[in-house]
């Protein structure tokens, strides 16, 4: 298995204004060795956050599934997993629960990463009664 994570920032479109004429050959070279590749016994796997800014060649040549955000129930298990999670006492992982459910509906939390770091901001602001290291420092 291979697996290109970020593509668009590999293969860019030939009509960017931020691909260099090294990524046209490079495409190029990507492009025949793939054609040459035996699918029946590989897998390749391209990441983008960004499709549009991927060379349409690249679409053209592979199947595309669309994987949306995970769901809040997948990431609130994703939360309670987490160390800093797991030590905080029951009442203020209740408040986090809550905190979580209300900045996913809010859209301020869309990914698991963004999970990660509000449960990770979340406990150290209750851990130093205060919203950042940086004022912890400060005072």
């Amino acid at each position: 298995m291979l697996l290109f994570d970020d593509v668009e920032s590999i293969f860019m479109a030939r009509g960017s204004q931020h691909a260099k004429e090294w990524h046209f050959s490079q495409d190029s070279v990507f492009f025949h060795s793939i054609d040459d590749l035996d699918t029946s016994r590989s897998v390749i796997v391209l990441t983008s956050n960004r499709p549009d800014l991927s060379d349409d060649a690249i679409r053209d040549r592979f199947l595309s599934y669309l994987i949306d955000y995970p769901d809040l129930e997948t990431l609130i298990q994703m939360i309670e997993q987490i160390p800093a999670f797991v030590q905080l006492p029951n009442a203020q992982r209740g408040v986090l629960r809550h905190d979580l459910v209300s900045a996913v509906r809010d859209g301020a939390v869309r990914s698991m990463r963004d999970a990660q770091r509000f449960a990770m901001r979340h406990f150290v602001s209750k851990l130093l009664k205060r919203s950042s290291l940086a004022q912890h420092f400060a005072a």
